[in-house]
């Protein structure tokens, strides 16, 4: 048998020993910051809906554990050992996520020793010292869920499949079937963690199939099949157990998942593998880092090219390097070819941690290949400061909708009833209140309706809710909003609330006498719209201070539907806060009847040259006339980060408070 390449022959500087002492204490240091970085705010966020099941799934035992997952069609090793964890450590969000981020230290562990394995100190240092700042890596260690312990798990069979297939000359005769029970106990385990994990597997096989037939070793072929016999046995109890329960295991958790467009199998490259969950970096700079990680990939195959004829004749056929960048691209291939031929299972940024660890992998080769020393180190601190950025911004950017404020709002200040709720909030806000919330369907609330005025209900959603959940959500939300005048409740920015009282469509009652109608800057069917339009508004925001308010940009309308009874209409909004010196917002007011002219093609019925830092309640007198009323108006926007006042980094108009309807003429402004 071919043993392959070894350490000291794989890499012609592994097997130098001078300076282990500095390389240890870099190591510690490495290991105690990526500890820090993923035990530091577990408690920092509130958990989310799939936090929330796993809270509950692990609040009874192992045995309650392993029931609910049955029934789940979910793999229970994940839960069964957060279950013992949570008996011995405490039931918190923090202890709770602390399971995972012990988890993937311990994968950080695995991937050193891979790294080591490979390439000796002079590749396991870089790769560490980009694993320990990763951020795709550090995102999943401080959740709840089970995908630390899976991509751990499959790094370590990755490192018993690379002992089985490149044993040491020096090993000892057994250790090559040590390897092999080891992979195949590792690899039931990951199967029992999350049946994505086959992906993982079968591009193991793949390529155990592929070296061996290149080497025309049958004998070999077989005792991997046996390993495969082996994992299969593993599995069939619990296997067993679900098809008791339940009936077999079936993919009913992923119903959820659509296909993915072809680019998304490619693009985490630039966008998780560097950024993580840092949306606001990656949606923007992928495209750059797919071409930094396409050049120093391909530069190592440059080198590796050279150094297969100086160093290692069989380096170009079996070397651990095409190992690495078969896992890179293999699991995510055969994921989705069952994506598009069987059943959606591709979720990008859960996946690729799974495959991530050999990407690291490839990037450590890149850089312990530079020479000189220097080189090779700046190559590496440019590589994981760009990681560590990443980390740095997924850390301070809210990732989770505040339940735990929700509920903390909810319970001083409950209201009759909570009409309308995403389905992944109801699990989040029943584990914080200690009893169920669920959202009212319409069936539900036809019948509840009746009686029910002068009753407050809520309707709860977040920034990005597509209402999709079920057919005719979304008509269902705007018909609950038309009950009565919706207000919203300054909660969090991570989630909506209107509180609407059912049949009362007054005006607040400061402000009775005075206006006919009131809105906030919210679409209302059949009454006002346009603040929905994404081109000429920014998203509802809230504060304690004003309430409900929605940013204006350069230039901006609204219209009210049905408004033949107004003379004037009241536009209540602040100049943003705060704006450099001399600062002109040169506002020009526009209003016109119907809809058939352009809105700002005549002359503007208000102006407003000059800044004015305090609340205007700007009176605009409108044309009479049975017709919808059009209400625009055009300025000079800011942008508070370019002009160095602030770090808001968007063009800001006015900050639209309310919007009221005068019937009679007022007084004079």
């Amino acid at each position: 048998m071919n043993p392959g390449p070894t350490a000291e022959t794989a890499w012609p500087y592994a097997g130098r020993s001078r300076g282990l002492p500095l390389r240890f204490a870099v190591l510690v240091l490495l290991l105690a910051i990526a500890a820090m970085i993923r035990f530091q705010g577990l408690e920092d966020e509130s958990i989310w809906f799939d936090e929330s099941v796993t809270a509950l799934y692990t609040n009874q035992g192992i045995h309650h554990a392993m029931r609910v997952n049955a029934g789940d069609s979910t793999p229970p090793l994940y839960f069964m050992g957060l279950s013992l964890w949570r008996t011995a450590f405490g039931m918190s969000d923090g202890v709770m996520r602390g399971y995972s981020a012990a988890w993937s230290w311990l994968g950080l562990l695995a991937l050193l020793a891979l790294a080591h394995r490979a390439g000796g100190w002079r590749l396991a240092l870089p790769v560490m010292a980009m694993a320990a700042v990763n951020a795709e890596d550090v995102y999943f260690a401080q959740e709840a869920r089970m995908y630390a312990q899976g991509a751990a798990l499959a790094t370590l069979s990755s490192l018993c499949l690379v002992y089985y297939l490149f044993p040491r000359e020096t090993a000892h005769p057994r250790s090559r079937l040590f390897a092999a029970a080891a992979y195949v106990v590792v690899s039931t385990a990951l199967m029992l963690t999350h049946y994505v994990a086959a992906m993982v597997l079968a591009a193991h096989g793949f390529y155990v199939l592929t070296y061996y037939l290149r080497r025309h070793n049958v004998r070999e072929l077989v005792n991997y099949g046996f390993m495969t016999v082996g994992v299969f046995v593993l599995f069939l109890p619990w296997a067993a157990y679900v098809r008791q329960t339940t009936g077999g295991i079936s993919a009913k958790n992923a119903d959820w998942m659509r296909e993915t467009p072809f680019l998304d199998h490619v693009w985490f490259v630039g966008k998780e593998f560097f950024w993580g969950n840092a949306t606001t970096i990656h949606d923007f700079w992928w495209p750059h880092t797919m071409v930094v990680a396409a050049l120093i990939l391909g530069i190592l195959a440059f080198r590796h090219r050279q150094r297969a004829a100086r160093f290692v004749q069989s380096w170009g056929d079996s070397t651990m390097l095409g190992f690495f960048a078969w896992m890179v691209v293999v699991p995510v291939l055969c994921a989705g070819i069952v994506s598009h031929t069987v059943k959606p299972i591709f979720n990008r940024p859960r996946f690729v941690d799974f495959v991530l660890p050999y990407f690291l992998l490839l990037l450590g080769y890149a850089c312990a290949s530079v020479r000189p020393r220097m080189g090779r180190l700046a190559l590496t601190t440019i590589l994981a400061g760009a990681m560590a950025y990443g980390t740095y911004v997924q850390q301070i950017t809210p990732q989770k909708t505040n339940n735990r404020k929700l509920a903390e709002y909810y319970r001083a200040s409950p209201p009759d009833a909570v009409v309308f709720f995403p389905p992944w909030y109801s699990r989040a806000m029943s584990h914080y209140l200690d009893k169920p919330v669920k959202s009212m369907l319409p069936r539900d609330y036809e019948k509840w309706r009746r009686g029910a005025d002068g009753r407050e209900v809520w309707l709860v959603t977040d920034p990005l809710y597509n209402y999709s959940s079920y057919k005719g959500e979304l008509a269902y939300f705007h018909k609950l909003r038309l009950q009565g005048s919706p207000r919203t409740i300054s909660v969090d920015p991570s989630v909506n609330v209107q509180s609407v009282r059912m049949g009362d469509f007054g005006v607040p009652e400061s402000m009775r006498g005075r206006l006919a109608r009131w809105y906030e800057p919210n679409d209302l069917e059949g009454q006002i719209e346009g603040f929905f339009n994404h081109r000429e508004f920014y998203g509802i925001e809230s504060d304690p201070q004003t309430g409900a308010f929605r940013w204006a940009k350069k230039k901006s309308a609204f219209r009210l539907l049905d408004a033949a009874d107004a003379t004037t209409v009241v536009l209540c909004f602040e100049f943003p806060p705060p704006v450099p010196a001399g600062y002109k917002p040169g506002m020009k007011v526009y209003a016109r009847r119907g809809g058939k002219r352009e809105l700002f093609a005549g002359e503007p019925v208000l102006q407003l040259p000059d800044f004015r830092p305090d609340k205007v309640e700007l009176e605009i007198p409108v044309p009479a006339g049975p017709d919808m009323l059009q209400i625009g108006w055009t300025m000079n926007p800011v942008n508070l980060r370019e002009t160095g006042v602030a770090s808001d980094d968007r063009d800001l108009g006015v900050r639209v408070l309310w919007v009221g309807v005068v019937k009679n003429n007022p007084p004079g402004n």
